[in-house]
């Protein structure tokens, strides 16, 4: 438990981000918690979709939206479970949210394709040596009078 707590400290910032959306007085502010993997994050985004969906809220409803962004680029979603079930300060965050969105298994898909295609290398690997082995082991037609 000790190593997620110093994984969660030092990696969190990373996606951390968090703001308020509208400046309405008379308005209610709900609080948004976005959890997930780098598209949380917003990585590799001018602007990811957690400000935009911030914004659609206060344009639709009238509402402010206050917006704690969780996402962790590379997480899998063994790792937001973990953190759902284990780390008190997530749980906090997440329980005192009236919005909470959330994407995982990018990485997790990612990782599987790789393995999936380095088995499946290794097969067609494994069949072209097999068909070699069997066209080499044939006779060559030679006949014996």
């Amino acid at each position: 438990m000790s190593v997620f707590v110093l994984f969660f400290f030092f990696f969190v910032p990373v996606g951390c981000g968090s703001g308020t959306t509208g400046n309405n007085s008379n308005a209610p502010t709900w609080q948004y918690a976005a959890l997930g993997d780098s598209l949380a994050a917003g990585a590799l985004a001018q602007e990811g979709y957690v400000p935009r969906y911030a914004t659609y809220l206060n344009t639709d409803t009238g509402s402010n939206t206050t917006t704690l962004n969780l996402g962790i680029p590379g997480w899998h979603s063994g790792d937001l479970l973990s953190a759902l079930q284990n780390d008190p300060i997530v749980r906090n965050q997440v329980s005192g949210a009236e919005i909470v969105t959330w994407d995982i298994g990018g990485t997790t898909l990612q990782t599987l394709k790789t393995a999936l295609c380095k088995k499946h290398a290794a097969a067609r690997t494994t069949r072209t040596v097999c068909a070699l082995r069997l066209q080499l082991s044939k006779p060559t037609g030679m006949q014996l009078s």
